[in-house]
Formats: C-alpha cells, sequence, structure tokens
C-alpha cells in the first residue's frame, strides 16, 4: 500500500507524510517501551550501597561480604552507564533485578545478604524520592539559567522602547528590559515551588515498611 494511504488520514494526500513528522506525533504511542524501573537502576544501585555499608558497621555482614557486594554494585553501574544492561522483566522489578545481578556475578554468599532488615516497600519509596529530587533539581537549575538569562538580555534592553499591550491594544510605553522582567518573576515564584517540592521529595523514607 503506498505510504500515504497507510494513515487513516492519509488518502487525501497527494505526497507521502514526512515519517519524521508521523513519528514525531505518534510514534512513541506506538513503539514498545522500557520498564519503568529503569529510570530507577542508578537509585537502586546506591540504595543497596548505602543499606549494605550500614548492615556492616552494625556488624550484620563481614568484611569480605560487603566488598564483594560493593564490587558487584560496581560493575552493574558501569553496565548502566554504558547502556548495556536492561532489566529482565522476570525478575519482575528493578530491586530483584539489581540484586539477582550481584548474586549470579558475586555468589549468593553475597547478594543473600542484601536485603536483609529491609522490605521492597521501602527500596521503591527511596529510589522514587531520589529519582524525583535528582529530576527537580535539574529543573530548578534550568529555571533558574533560563531566569539569569533573561536578565541578562534585560539590562541589556533598559532603554529599548516598547509599546504594552491591554487586550491587544497598544496602551502604555514600557521597556524591553522591563517586560523581559515580567517574565523573570514568574520563573522566581516556579523556584520556589520546585524549591517546596524538593524539600517535601528530600526526606529519607527508610525504616517505614
Amino acid at each position: 500500500m503506498d505510504k500515504k494511504r497507510a494513515q487513516v488520514w492519509g488518502s487525501h494526500l497527494k505526497k507521502p507524510p514526512n515519517e519524521q513528522n508521523i513519528l514525531f506525533c505518534a510514534g512513541r504511542d506506538v513503539q514498545p517501551l522500557p520498564m519503568a524501573d529503569e529510570l530507577l537502576l542508578p537509585y537502586d544501585i546506591w540504595t543497596n550501597r548505602a543499606h549494605c555499608i550500614m548492615l556492616h558497621k552494625q556488624g550484620l555482614i563481614p568484611s569480605a561480604s560487603l566488598s564483594s557486594i560493593l564490587a558487584g554494585l560496581n560493575k552493574l553501574e558501569k553496565l548502566v552507564a554504558a547502556g548495556n544492561f536492561s532489566l529482565d522483566p522476570a525478575k519482575e522489578d528493578v530491586h530483584i533485578n539489581v540484586e539477582a545481578f550481584v548474586t549470579e556475578n558475586q555468589g549468593a554468599e553475597a547478594g543473600g545478604r542484601m536485603h536483609i532488615g529491609r522490605s521492597r516497600n521501602d527500596q521503591s519509596a527511596c529510589d522514587m524520592r531520589l529519582y524525583l529530587r535528582a529530576v527537580g533539581l535539574s529543573l530548578f537549575d534550568s529555571v533558574k539559567n533560563l531566569a539569569a538569562s533573561l536578565l541578562v538580555q534585560a539590562e541589556k534592553n533598559t532603554e529599548s522602547v516598547m509599546p504594552g499591550f491591554t487586550h491587544y491594544q497598544p496602551a502604555m510605553v514600557t521597556t524591553w528590559g522591563h517586560w523581559m522582567c515580567a517574565y523573570v518573576q514568574g520563573l522566581c515564584r516556579d523556584l520556589e515551588r520546585l524549591a517546596f517540592a524538593i524539600s517535601l521529595v528530600n526526606r529519607n523514607p527508610l525504616g517505614a515498611a
């Protein structure tokens, strides 16, 4: 079938639609998606590190087991960073995948000790908070940088005269710099909201389950 007629809305087209346009509009809707837990992999590795170090400090696992666990987590972290590790759906979630990787690579003596004293509910809550904090901080920096860039341009245009508008009609005289500062004020309010949201996320949930 002609590509232009393969789309339900394409029968009237004289030329096939641009493939990039199709992918932009609908590609993500039909492409196979990675497991949602893959976003949590880097954070699950870190929560495992912290938990196992705590177990060792409390005398619950020996030094040799801790070293072996950390070596396995380091190896996994490098694979994840290089894009060479995917979660196995048969292992259900990110937590079991990470524990299974350490067990398979470092032995059950190491991997079997990782889950002492905690539940997967603990792990999930902590992983998600770490992820949300990272996303929030990244967004905060982006908004802050945008506001700073607008201020630089506003300072350069303090005397660039332009009309203000009310209901799309020319109104009082203003400047380009003053107009840009209005957007900076809005972004500053966004930064306040983001800072508050980050403060709510940045709390340790471990031990609650």
